[in-house]
């Protein structure tokens, strides 16, 4: 893949991240109550689209720095220290805040589980919560195991039929349990994300412009057809099968400059507001709008604060 390719990309996923927590942020704000907005109903489907955006870029990047052959001691040393202290951080936060609304089952097994980044299996086979922790905090799991996963997927991913085989059958396995073993968010749909980034990295393959628009083209005359005739298709798999093409675009097409200025200065606060922002919604005026700005700015204005307190105990500890 052309290198100006991927640092055009790079640059574009810092700003397109913050973005995409923002767009999962909003559908999570539009589920809380029974606002009377048009299509406040189908917000999980720009959710799902930021969702795959993350997975991709997660397997995209991990597989551009540690490739095939890496040390895993270093590989998970790497991740703790990047991700460990700020995540603890953020839960300690958290703890003084449920202490202060007096949450009950504050410090259970539960608590412990989802502090872990384990609240998706708790999700995943309905075990009842019975903790304050944990909000919508499946992907992190999904992260987590994404993370345990990639030494295999990456030796699958080391030459061209295998990588093929192994992320074709993969993709067509999570379509098929999209379909047949259902959540109440896009789970399979959001992992394929992760296989693929890895899959274009690894076999240094990419779209050009040209194929992002004929792709995207063919995929709307097929959902077309489809809906015309009668047929079923698969919303994940439509979801999925768009997102890599729009992906893409931004290999090609820069962020522009002033959003990525207004965004800089909060570009580092992403697993903060993921973590935080279901716990800072407020509804002073039962309205939409006042509303869902005053809990963005306050989840973004307290993620702030917690991204430069992990710093500065990151520092401190590696002084």
């Amino acid at each position: 893949m052309p290198n100006q390719l991927v640092q055009t990309f790079s640059r574009n996923a810092y700003s397109l991240k913050f973005l995409s927590i923002l767009v999962v942020a909003t559908a999570h704000f539009m589920a809380a109550r029974n606002w009377n907005i048009p299509f406040a109903d189908k917000a999980w489907v720009p959710q799902t689209y930021a969702l795959v955006f993350f997975a991709f870029t997660s397997g995209y990047f991990t597989s551009l720095r540690y490739g095939g052959q890496f040390d895993i001691r270093k590989f998970w040393k790497n991740k703790l220290s990047r991700l460990g202290i700020e995540y603890t951080v953020i839960n300690m936060f958290l703890v003084g805040l449920f202490l202060i609304e007096r949450k009950q089952n504050i410090f259970s097994l539960r608590s412990v589980l989802s502090w872990l980044g384990l609240k998706g299996f708790i999700t995943w086979f309905k075990i009842p919560l019975l903790s304050p922790f944990g909000a919508g905090l499946w992907f992190l799991t999904l992260l987590l195991l994404f993370y345990i996963a990639y030494p295999a997927i990456a030796y699958f991913c080391r030459n061209r039929a295998s990588a093929w085989i192994f992320t074709s059958a993969i993709i067509a396995m999570m379509v098929y349990f999209d379909a047949t073993i259902h959540f109440d968010h896009m789970l399979w749909i959001t992992a394929s994300g992760f296989f693929l980034g890895v899959f274009f990295n690894s076999r240094s393959l990419f779209l050009s412009l040209r194929s992002c628009f004929y792709i995207l083209i063919a995929e709307a005359l097929v959902i077309a057809a489809t809906a015309y005739f009668g047929h079923k298709i698969s919303t994940g798999g439509i979801i999925l099968f768009t997102s890599i093409p729009l992906i893409f675009l931004f290999f090609h097409f820069d962020v522009p400059e002033t959003l990525q200025r207004v965004i800089r200065p909060v570009q580092g606060t992403v697993l903060a507001v993921y973590i935080i922002h279901t716990y800072l919604f407020v509804f002073p005026t039962q309205k939409f709008l006042p509303d869902y700005l005053l809990s963005m700015s306050l989840a973004i204005a307290v993620a702030c604060i917690l991204n430069r307190l992990s710093r500065f105990v990151t520092r401190r500890l590696t002084a």
